[in-house]
């Protein structure tokens, strides 16, 4: 009955043209009447997963890294770069080569070509890459990559990060590179009282290179344990240290430096995997297998600077909770992007996948993007273990509305994340095409499914009869009376028709009829 319903309204619909046209309200976006639905653009994400060689079997839909391993760290261009908005830098480890890691340039708009900084050597994969993003230093470096048994400042051309070289190597004292196996992170800090530094995290402590006299301070504040992750304030003038057991807090005021900590399992409840400070928030944000604590500052009628605690709750608000529904947690890596102005968006790496947290929304549930399962991530199952991210910085002369790209390591490969500003229009257009493709969905003018003799891969698309083609189909031709109602292109009325013809005969021919 409800098949018969669907065909004599389809008939009367596309038979009378002129009476129903009159008394619909077209969403034309180019009439200039004040009852038009505008076609608004929304951010749209395309996501492309790449596999490392050793999971090419995962998917034949997914291109393959040729002769990479693994990839441990990926890593923003500087923000004054050329290509900063369109590729990364990765860390990578080669299969049958006498380079076995090298530090490759990808561009996210060349289907996954790895271009080898040939200059560059790396000699442990506890190495890590590090952008400075001052404009005021970019003749004398670009970016730092740091190993346990030194400090290459590297220089890179910038309109062509493919192309870089060692500009200096400055090596660890003997007793550093004897107890440090990795480095696990960095953080440039430029212009700030006539300093520049950097400071690094490794699995033997907290050092910092003076970039002025080329001189590294070990152990800084007596921290030698294993600092996971470096966050830095430039409004607060203060650095976040996170460890296994502490937070450490570093702030200058008036020229003087202030230490504090604060335990973990106190108001942190536990071990500290990465930080990043939003400053469209004015917030840091601490990850943690359990999920985010966030740090907030107030001042002091005194003028003194105060940091409170809040927990970033699951999917039930917490009383004190800052907000609520953290979609997952299982925090494995934080990043924002070192765009100016930023964005505000943070980007959360988990076991399960990505996750976007924007400000910037008026609806709190509506502010959280979750990116995971193989829509998004190079894994058929749901844990990808990302291990890093990297936020590339904006679009020049993007919408507001239009995030950053991201690029994040998992498991078994990479996952890109783009975003376009697209309309509803562009997306039924997307969608079109894929109905429109010869010997896929259309079967003796029934819409039919199509099953995939591959796990994934849509060109091994198999069609074939199933009890639901009238559903289907009802369905399909539906939208096709209303986006012939849109665009009135005859040839949508004409490919309307074939369809209401196909409907009309499998309904004879089931023994009812329209008469």
């Amino acid at each position: 009955m409800r098949l018969l319903h669907i065909c004599l309204i389809t008939y009367l619909t596309l038979l009378n043209e002129p009476l129903w046209k009159n008394k619909i309200i077209l969403a034309d976006s180019f009439s200039s009447n004040p009852q038009t639905i505008p076609d608004i653009e929304y951010e749209q994400v395309l996501a492309d997963r790449y596999l490392f060689s050793s999971y090419a079997n995962e998917s034949s839909w997914w291109p393959v890294l040729n002769k990479v391993r693994s990839a441990w760290q990926v890593s923003s261009l500087p923000d004054y770069h050329n290509q900063s908005s369109q590729g990364i830098w990765l860390l990578i480890e080669r299969e049958e080569t006498n380079e076995l890691f090298q530090m490759c340039y990808m561009s996210l708009n060349d289907n996954g070509t790895l271009i080898s900084l040939s200059e560059i050597h790396i000699n442990s994969i506890g190495s890590f890459v590090v952008s400075s993003h001052n404009k005021n230093s970019m003749e004398d470096y670009s970016s730092a990559l740091i190993s346990p048994n030194d400090i290459q400042l590297i220089l890179c051309n910038q309109s062509d990060a493919t192309s870089c070289f060692v500009k200096q190597i400055i090596p660890f004292p003997s007793f550093i590179i004897k107890n440090t196996t990795k480095i696990l992170s960095a953080l440039f800090i430029e212009d700030f009282q006539s300093m520049n530094w950097l400071y690094i995290g490794s699995d033997s402590g907290l050092h910092v290179l003076n970039l002025n006299t080329s001189e590294i301070i070990c152990f800084v504040n007596g921290i030698n344990v294993s600092v996971s992750s470096l966050a830095w304030s430039s409004k607060h003038q203060t650095i976040f240290i996170g460890t296994n057991t502490k937070l450490w807090i570093e702030t200058y005021f008036n020229g003087e430096t202030n230490w504090r900590f604060e335990h973990v399992n106190g108001l942190i409840d536990a071990p500290i995997s990465s930080l990043v400070y939003n400053d469209i928030q004015d917030q840091l944000w601490i990850g943690q297998n359990t999920g985010i604590t966030l740090l907030s500052p107030v001042i002091m009628s005194t003028g003194r600077l105060h940091w409170y605690f809040t927990r970033l709750a699951g999917q039930i608000s917490n009383p004190g909770s800052d907000i609520g529904h953290l979609p997952f947690p299982n925090i494995t890596t934080l990043g924002i992007t070192n765009s100016n102005p930023s964005d505000g968006r943070v980007w959360l790496g988990s076991i399960y996948g990505l996750m976007r947290f924007d400000p910037n929304s008026n609806n709190e549930e509506n502010a959280w993007r979750v990116f995971n399962s193989p829509r998004y991530m190079p894994n058929r199952l749901s844990q990808v273990d990302i291990s890093s991210l990297a936020v590339l910085n904006q679009i020049k002369n993007a919408s507001n509305d239009l995030g950053c790209g991201v690029v994040a390591i998992t498991n078994r490969g990479l996952s890109v994340l783009r975003f376009q500003m697209w309309t509803l229009a562009k997306k039924a257009e997307h969608f079109q095409n894929f109905i429109d493709q010869s010997d896929r969905h259309v079967r003796y003018g029934l819409v039919s499914g199509c099953g995939m003799s591959k796990w994934g891969d849509p060109r091994t698309c198999v069609r074939g009869p199933d009890d639901n083609d009238g559903l289907w189909t009802s369905m399909y031709l539906a939208s096709q009376v209303f986006r012939y109602a849109i665009t009135n292109d005859t040839n949508v009325k004409q490919n309307a028709w074939k369809h209401f013809q196909a409907l009309y005969l499998l309904n004879q021919v089931s023994g009812n009829s329209l008469k």
